[in-house]
């Protein structure tokens, strides 16, 4: 055994000593005296009962109603200890949890407190649900009124650059629908719709907090003459950098008036033709990049001039 616990033994040892102080046989002696009271007095009572049980019964004889509030009180006395009994069953204090059918009155209030906090967990999760789900509502009607007034918005700008555009024209937008829904009409022709097309995007560029480059292939094939000035003056504003592929059939009309709606520096003339091309060699050689079967040529008056009549095979 450790030292310590030999410690613990021996102040047991030196307690019990200083109880039974000299003599052991004493306190053994004492405790057979009063058990023997014990026993004389529970004698005495067991004695006391039965004359008390037979003084009663002799004077229930004697007196008939003394017998019947005699039996009365018994009768009450039973009942008082199934009462009594009945009781035992509230002052259970062990909580067993799977026991769910207790009637411990300490459990019982003690569970009742815990539900009363898990209810007001419930409550507050329920108030946040309630107040998020008004939240999304605003949220979604926000976003459903930005989005109508935007689109209102792009609608009537687009409308005004149509008006700009197509002035004789009754060509105009009337929503956006996962694409442009014409008012009144479901499709205008090849050159209306490549002019509300350039409106529309001109539109969106302006919103736009991106500037991305704004490429297009035969940007006025389709356009009549009388309206190619129109879309060559628009061009600049839709994109700070604009980068178009034309036939020489396209330049008419719209060229000049991109080139006055624009500082002449901002323009870059490319020409791309195969390199047996004969007009090749009007050029300045300065100007011109070679590839194994193509040549591209940087110069105006080349660009304007360039007109290839037939595609050799």
């Amino acid at each position: 055994m450790g030292a310590d616990n030999i410690s613990v033994l021996n102040t047991i040892k030196e307690d019990i000593k200083n109880s039974v102080e000299s003599s052991r046989e004493k306190p053994y002696t004492e405790l057979g005296n009063i058990l023997d009271e014990l026993n004389n007095l529970l004698t005495q009572r067991i004695d006391i009962q039965n004359t008390i049980d037979v003084l009663e019964d002799q004077a229930g004889e004697q007196d008939p109603k003394f017998k019947k509030v005699r039996e009365e009180i018994r009768k009450k006395e039973s009942h008082l200890h199934q009462i009594e009994a009945a009781l035992e069953k509230f002052e259970d204090p062990n909580d067993r949890k799977k026991n769910i059918d207790t009637f411990g009155l300490q459990i019982l209030e003690d569970r009742y407190k815990q539900a009363l906090g898990g209810l007001q967990e419930i409550k507050d999760v329920l108030n946040i649900k309630r107040k998020r789900d008004i939240l999304e509502k605003i949220l979604a009607e926000t976003y459903d009124k930005a989005l109508k007034s935007i689109e209102q918005q792009i609608c009537q700008e687009t409308n005004e650059k149509i008006q700009t555009l197509l002035p004789y024209n009754n060509i105009r937008v009337e929503k956006i629908d996962k694409g442009l829904v014409l008012e009144g009409q479901d499709s205008g022709s090849v050159g209306e719709n490549l002019s509300v097309g350039y409106a529309f995007l001109s539109t969106l560029f302006t919103h736009s907090a991106h500037e991305l480059p704004f490429v297009v292939d035969s940007p006025a094939g389709a356009i009549d003459l009388k309206v190619r000035p129109e879309v060559g003056k628009l061009i600049p504003k839709l994109s700070n950098q604009f980068i178009a592929f034309t036939i020489s059939s396209e330049r008419e009309g719209f060229l000049p008036a991109l080139k006055q709606a624009c500082s002449s520096d901002d323009i870059e003339y490319i020409t791309l033709c195969r390199k047996d091309d004969s007009s090749i060699n009007n050029g300045d050689s300065a100007k011109i990049v070679t590839t194994v079967d193509g040549v591209c040529v940087y110069d105006e008056e080349y660009f304007n001039h360039f007109q290839l009549e037939q595609e050799k095979d």
